[in-house]
């Protein structure tokens, strides 16, 4: 028992031991340049930790002690005014929070296909950044990423694999005023383009929540299109946008939303006014549901009322019939 309990005490020292000396030797910052790195000799690769330089153009090195630069670690470069372009290196794949935070000098961002993890924060505050190319093969553009990036005007999404824009993702991006990159998202984080430039939106088809303050203050935004499937949007989601006036369907949540809340909007249904029998073309078949309709012999849907308004006079008689009729004719 004895033999047993001393090298069970023995094996825990050097346990113990080894942890001190790998902690110890993870902090040593061995200095390069303008660049310091860190070793991770159990994975074989470097971390870039710090730069001292003041340099406009950087090229970050791919290698460091023939260790490959895999990651950059937090505010590695934060603040770092004199930068205005940055190269990260082929085979970086972990961006920590705000490594490149108040960069205010760099003009473009680009995060490769290698990246697979990024933090909060990363380009916070870049406020001289125009262009950002997206590439990282991860599902989600993660919050504050570009959070006052004030000149901010062009987002490439290049990755298929991000569905989601993480809160605050785009907050004060006071130049961007397309958000066309959308198109593949699934889910918009709250306050994700508060503050932004976009004047005109149309929500991706496969998103189903609009969360708090999502396009609040934006002051330039005057229409916004929802789509059917949008189930949820919080009453702040539009908050101080004095502008804007939304496109929504028939029998929508977004419908109810918008009257509920006092926003102004438009029906959106992909049909042409007289087309009252929803054929996807205006005829005399149209026309004889009007004449019918006046004469009380059939009833229309809230729908049906609206796109057999065709004279705008909030009021269907036999004058919408007419005037159908000669639309059909050439005359009008």
């Amino acid at each position: 028992m004895r033999v047993i309990k001393k090298s069970t005490a023995v094996l825990c020292v050097l346990a113990l031991m080894l942890t001190f000396f790998a902690t110890s030797a993870s902090a040593v910052i061995l200095e390069e340049g303008n660049f310091g790195y860190e070793l991770n000799t159990y994975s074989k690769y470097s971390i870039l930790v710090r730069y001292t330089g003041s340099d406009s153009n950087v090229q970050i090195p791919n290698l460091y002690s023939n260790y490959p630069v895999k990651r950059i670690t937090k505010s590695a470069f934060s603040g770092k005014r004199s930068i205005t372009s940055i190269s990260l290196p082929s085979v970086v794949s972990i961006l920590d929070d705000r490594a490149f935070m108040n960069c205010s000098g760099l003009t473009s961002v680009t995060v490769p296909s290698t990246v697979t993890s990024w933090g909060t924060g990363v380009f916070i505050n870049c406020s001289s950044v125009k262009t950002a190319s997206i590439s990282a093969a991860t599902d989600k553009i993660p919050a504050y990423s570009f959070s006052g990036c004030s000149a901010l005007e062009n987002v490439e999404l290049n990755s298929a694999t991000i569905t989601t824009i993480g809160d605050y993702a785009f907050q004060d991006c006071a130049s961007l005023t397309d958000l066309s990159f959308l198109n593949q998202v699934t889910s918009i984080g709250y306050s994700a383009f508060d503050g932004s430039g976009v004047t005109e939106l149309t929500i991706p088809e496969g998103v189903s929540e609009i969360p708090e303050y999502a396009f609040s203050n934006c002051l330039n935004l005057t229409r916004a299109d929802i789509p059917r499937n949008v189930t949820y949007i919080n009453a702040n989601a539009f908050y101080n946008c004095p502008n804007v006036t939304l496109g929504v369907y028939d029998n929508s949540y977004a419908l109810q939303f918008a009257v509920n809340n006092n926003i102004p909007y438009v029906i959106i249904d992909g049909y042409e006014k007289g087309d009252v029998n929803l054929s996807g073309n205006v005829d005399i078949t149209d026309a004889t549901l009007i004449q019918k309709y006046c004469a009380r012999m059939i009833t229309f849907t809230e729908q049906q009322l609206r796109l057999a308004d065709v004279n705008n006079t909030g009021v269907v008689d036999v004058r919408c019939a007419t005037t159908i009729q000669r639309m059909i004719a050439g005359l009008i």
